[in-house]
């Protein structure tokens, strides 16, 4: 988000969360990066880079009012517990006039909208791209606290969770 502001001025990006709540673990990091940078709105929960894009922390919960903007881009987050209209009916129109480009960010929970939109990536590159990264793959994950962990999670949750795997939902 930040690197997408910086690179074309006057772009309005969004970072959507399921709820209002959980957007602040967005906000706390997006403050926390862009403070003594960039203007930064509390109240609004908006940053505003010097050459005038803003980025947007916003909420699922009323998709109504993510209605009428133009995007540059959108990081959806946990979307898995967004509603699946959210997508196609919201955030895809509010990019297509400025060619915008959106992510998606989530752990699994099995065959649902969010391994619909994987699976499309996975099969219509170049314009899509699909990741999955583990818990395994976090650097900052303490070895022994992963072997406690799964130790002492159910199976299906461990591979759901911890091990990215679709089909544990």
């Amino acid at each position: 988000l930040i690197r997408s502001a910086e690179q074309k001025p006057n772009s309005l990006l969004f970072w959507i969360w399921p709820s209002y709540p959980m957007g602040m673990t967005g906000w706390t990091m997006l403050r926390a990066v862009c403070d003594g940078h960039w203007d930064v709105s509390e109240g609004r929960r908006r940053v505003r880079a010097p050459n005038g894009s803003e980025i947007w922390i916003k909420s699922a919960d009323n998709p109504q009012s993510l209605r009428g903007f133009g995007l540059a881009g959108a990081v959806l987050d946990e979307c898995r517990d967004i509603s699946p209209k959210l997508w196609p009916e919201v955030v895809r129109p509010a990019l297509s006039d400025k060619r915008g480009w959106a992510m998606f960010n989530s752990t699994p929970r099995g065959y649902d909208w969010f391994h619909g939109l994987y699976q499309f990536a996975v099969d219509n590159g170049p314009e899509w791209a699909a990741w999955t990264f583990t818990t395994h793959d976090n650097p900052a994950m303490d070895r022994a606290e992963l072997v406690e962990i799964e130790a002492s999670t159910p199976s299906l949750v461990w591979r759901q969770e911890y091990l990215a795997d679709f089909s544990a939902g």
